[in-house]
């Protein structure tokens, strides 16, 4: 077991070897008890201040094995993604940021997206961590919301959020994100925009006139998102 979470409250679990289909990372709680990495990890880890979400670390900054929270297995654990039966890999290159979704969130296929006017992609909210160190597979943090990029992946709405970790030296200064530097942002949007093309896909193109939002868009989008999420585990 890990223990290196959120408050300390969460463990980290790993079945199968690194690198094969068959491995897993599943979240705990503070009794060591697999739990749902999708539905039982608060959205708001402190319900007095919505600016904070929680983060879920997938694929952590300078690697780029496609890691992502499996929606079909019980307790949704974390593994490697296959294209064509083989282990995904990210062409384009290592991330420059860490990467995962904020739980307890979902962007509905079936639900035009607001803004967008495009469906969502079925998945829970992504984000992109702009703080200064990478963060292990399957971290649970808390994390300063900071705005959002409204992707459109293959006529589909894929938010992404940015934001940065509370305990990351910068967090004390950046609370919006007029105070991120642009080209951080440009260096974000051209990376969703072109990563996928060296995968013979077309560029991804961006809603929202390409703008990157503020924080009380980009929450407004959570908040949206989490009442989704709360319909489909009625």
């Amino acid at each position: 077991f890990t223990k290196n979470h959120l408050i300390n409250k969460y463990f980290t679990e790993e079945t199968g070897e690194a690198n094969t289909k068959n491995f897993r990372l599943y979240i705990l709680n503070e009794n060591k008890k697999r739990i749902s990495a999708w539905n039982d990890i608060p959205l708001h880890p402190n319900s007095k201040d919505n600016s904070i979400v929680t983060f879920i670390n997938e694929i952590s900054k300078g690697t780029n094995a496609k890691m992502e929270m499996s929606k079909d297995e019980e307790h949704h654990p974390i593994k490697q993604d296959l294209k064509n039966g083989d282990l995904r890999f990210i062409k384009h290159g290592n991330l420059r940021y860490n990467y995962g979704y904020i739980p307890q969130t979902w962007e509905d296929p079936n639900e035009e997206q607001p803004y967008t006017k495009l469906l969502g992609d079925g998945d829970p909210v992504d984000v992109v961590e702009i703080g200064t160190d990478p963060l292990s597979l399957g971290e649970v943090i808390e994390m300063k919301v900071l705005g959002v990029l409204a992707l459109i992946d293959e006529g589909e709405t894929d938010w992404k959020i940015i934001g940065i970790n509370t305990n990351d030296p910068n967090a004390s200064n950046i609370n919006d994100i007029n105070d991120v530097d642009k080209e951080i942002i440009d260096d974000i949007k051209e990376w969703y925009q072109i990563y996928k093309v060296c995968e013979g896909k077309e560029e991804n193109s961006y809603g929202l006139n390409g703008e990157c939002k503020n924080r009380d868009f980009a929450k407004e989008i959570i908040d949206h998102t989490h009442h989704t999420w709360i319909n489909k585990i009625k």
